[in-house]
C-alpha cells in the first residue's frame, strides 16, 4: 500500500493517550538528522543480511543504498544481536516462517479499513499456530524502549493475525543493544485472548475518537516527538501548572529532599524542558514573522558570519594566496576519530562480532572525563 497510514502503530503510544495528536500530526514533514539516518542504515544493514544470508561484517566501510551511511564495526555488532536471536529461533523451529518488513494490516479486527491503520514490522516470525513472535529493532541510545505492554508491536501481532488467524502465544521482543545498563534483547509474551481483549476494549475505542475533527487532546510524556509541541494548549496547560505546583516545593537544601520526592520531580523535567524549548522556538519564529510579544522586547543576537559555500569560499581564499596552512585550522583528532584512521590502514585490526576487546596501542594515551549520572527512568 502507497503512502502513510492515517494511524501508525509506531506513534501508538502518543496517539492512543492523545487522540488529537493524530490531526496535530497529519502533516508534519519527515525531518531527517543523523540519528534517524544512522538508525536507516542500521535496518537496512539488518534487512540486507537476513535476506542474503549473510554476515554483516561483509559490508564494513560500504554504503549500502545512496544517501545512507557506511556501515562500522558497532554498526555491525549491534545488528548481530538481532541476527542471532532471529537465526536462533529459526533454528530451534524450522517450519517457522520469516517475514521481513512486510507490511501488516490490522484494520478490520479494529473494526476500520486496512488504510486507516498499517504498519511494517521489523521481523516477524509466524510459528502458527503455536506461536507469533515480532522483533523491533532499535538503534538508538537516548531513548529506551519498553518491551512489556508495547501497543506498536500489540498492533502488529493483531495485523499477522488479522491475516493467519488466533496464535496460543504472541512475543513481543525490543532488541536494543546499543543501550547502557540493560539487557539487548527484551521480551514479553501473551496470550490470544490477552491481546484481543486490549485490541477491542483501547485500540478499537480510540481509533473512531483520533479521526474526529474535534479528537481531545491530552498532555504527557508522549509528547516529545509531535508536531505540536509548544504550541498545544493542553501541553502547556499541564506542563506550566505542574511544575509551579511540584518545582515550588522543592528546598533550598538538595540534601533534605527525600529521593523519592526527587524521583517525583525528575518524573517531570524532561516535559518541561521539551515544552520550554518548543514554546522558546514558537516565540522566535513569531518574532521572525513580526509578531509583537505583550511584555517582551526584541533584543537581537549579533549575527555570526558563515560561509555560504564553503568549498567555493575555499577556493576564493586559494585564488587569494592562502596556503593550505593558512586556510584550515588543524586540531588533533578525537581517541575516536584516531582509532577510525588506524583501523582503516589496519595498524590496529578491525574488532570481529563476538569477539572480545583486544589492546590499543592507543590505550596508554587515553584518559576518561569525569562521569556525572544522567536520569532516566528504570
Amino acid at each position: 500500500m502507497n503512502g502513510h497510514a492515517k494511524i501508525s502503530p509506531s506513534s501508538a503510544h502518543r496517539w492512543l493517550n492523545c487522540p488529537g495528536s493524530i490531526a496535530a500530526n497529519a502533516d508534519k514533514p519527515w525531518e531527517q538528522n543523523i540519528h534517524s539516518l544512522t538508525g536507516t542504515t542500521a535496518h537496512a544493514l539488518l534487512e540486507v543480511a537476513l535476506r542474503l544470508h549473510c554476515d554483516p561484517n561483509d559490508f564494513l566501510g560500504k554504503v549500502l543504498e545512496e544517501g545512507h551511511l557506511p556501515i562500522e564495526e558497532e554498526m555491525v555488532d549491534a545488528v548481530g544481536y538481532a541476527l542471532d536471536f532471529t537465526h536462533g529461533y529459526i533454528a530451534n523451529n524450522p517450519k517457522a516462517k520469516l517475514s521481513i518488513e512486510k507490511p501488516v494490516y490490522p484494520g478490520k479486527l479494529f473494526g476500520t479499513t486496512t488504510s486507516v491503520i498499517w504498519g511494517t514490522p521489523d521481523i516477524q516470525i509466524s510459528n502458527y499456530p503455536h506461536e507469533l513472535v515480532t522483533i523491533d529493532y532499535k538503534h538508538g541510545v537516548g531513548i529506551p524502549v519498553t518491551v512489556k505492554d508495547n501497543p506498536q508491536i500489540k498492533i502488529y501481532h493483531v495485523g499477522k493475525r488479522a491475516e493467519d488467524g488466533p496464535y496460543r502465544k504472541y512475543r513481543s521482543v525490543v532488541i536494543q543493544p546499543r543501550l547502557p545498563k540493560r539487557k539487548p534483547v527484551q521480551e514479553a509474551t501473551m496470550t490470544d485472548p490477552e491481546l484481543m481483549k486490549w485490541a477491542e476494549g483501547t485500540v478499537a475505542q480510540v481509533i473512531p475518537i483520533a479521526l474526529a475533527t474535534d479528537a481531545p487532546r491530552v498532555a504527557g510524556d508522549w509528547c516529545q516527538y509531535c508536531h505540536a509541541s509548544g504550541r498545544c494548549p493542553a501541553q502547556l496547560k499541564q506542563t506550566f501548572e505542574k511544575a509551579a505546583n511540584d518545582f515550588g516545593k522543592v528546598q533550598r537544601d538538595p540534601k533534605s529532599v527525600a529521593p523519592a520526592e526527587l524521583a517525583l520531580y525528575l518524573a517531570q523535567v524532561p516535559m518541561v524542558e521539551e515544552a520550554i524549548k518548543s514554546l522558546k522556538a514558537v516565540a522566535i519564529s513569531a518574532v521572525h514573522a513580526g509578531v509583537e510579544i505583550p511584555g517582551y522586547q526584541k533584543d537581537w543576537t549579533n549575527a555570526r558570519r558563515i560561509w555560504s559555500d564553503e568549498e567555493q569560499a575555499n577556493a576564493t581564499l586559494t585564488k587569494l594566496g592562502l596556503t593550505p596552512k593558512e586556510r584550515y585550522s588543524v586540531e588533533l583528532l578525537s581517541p575516536a576519530q584516531a582509532e577510525k584512521v588506524l583501523k582503516s590502514k589496519g595498524v590496529i585490526p578491525p574488532k570481529k562480532r563476538g569477539e572480545p576487546r583486544v589492546a590499543s596501542p592507543l590505550d596508554e594515551v587515553i584518559a576518561y572525563t569525569e562521569q556525572n549520572p544522567s536520569f532516566s527512568k528504570a
